[in-house]
C-alpha cells in the first residue's frame, strides 16, 4: 500500500527518537549540519549522523573526553588527519546511539568503533556504512548488514 506523505504520523519516543506511528515497517533517522539536512530510511531500525568538516572544535579534547582510550589515541596520533578520524568516529558513535533510540544521551563512550565498518554497543554488533561528501562526513548504523546504501540528493 503506497502512502501519501501527508498520511505519515510522526511521533517522538520517550528517549526522543522520532518514528512513524502508522508505518511500523518504515524506519528513519535524520541529521543536520550547516546547510544540509539528511534522512536515512530503512525497513529495519537505522541510525544516521553527519557532521560538517568545517566545524571549528578542539577535537582532541573532545576525543579524550568522550571516546574510548584507543579511539582518542587514534585521533591524537593521526596528525593532519586527526579531524577526519575524529569526525568518522563521532558520526559512527552518534549513529549507533541513534540506532539504539537514545541519541547522545546514551553516552558516546558506550558506543565503540573498533573498525570502520563495525560498531559495538553493550556487546551488540552494529554494521556501519560511511559516507564522505565534499563538506561533511556521515555514517549509517544498522543491526543487520544493509544489502546496499543508495544516496539521493534533493536541492531546493
Amino acid at each position: 500500500m503506497q502512502k501519501n506523505p501527508v498520511d505519515f504520523d510522526i511521533q517522538i519516543s520517550s528517549a526522543g527518537k522520532p518514528f512513524f506511528s502508522n508505518a511500523e515497517a518504515l524506519h528513519f533517522s535524520l541529521s543536520h549540519c550547516v546547510g544540509y539536512v539528511a534522512i536515512a530510511f530503512c525497513s529495519e531500525p537505522v541510525g544516521f549522523d553527519m557532521e560538517n568538516r568545517g566545524r571549528s572544535v578542539n577535537f582532541i579534547t573532545l576525543a579524550r573526553r568522550f571516546f574510548a582510550v584507543e579511539e582518542a589515541l587514534a585521533v591524537e596520533n593521526a596528525g593532519g588527519d586527526g579531524l577526519t578520524i575524529f569526525l568518522e568516529l563521532w558520526t559512527a558513535k552518534e549513529a549507533i546511539l541513534k540506532l539504539s533510540g537514545t541519541g547522545l544521551s546514551g553516552g558516546l563512550e558506550k558506543a565503540l568503533v573498533p573498525t570502520p565498518s563495525v560498531g559495538l554497543l553493550d556487546g551488540r554488533h552494529i554494521f556501519l556504512h560511511r559516507l564522505a561528501w565534499p563538506d561533511s562526513h556521515a555514517t549509517v548504523a544498522s543491526f543487520h548488514r544493509p544489502p546496499h546504501v543508495r544516496e539521493r540528493e534533493l536541492v531546493f
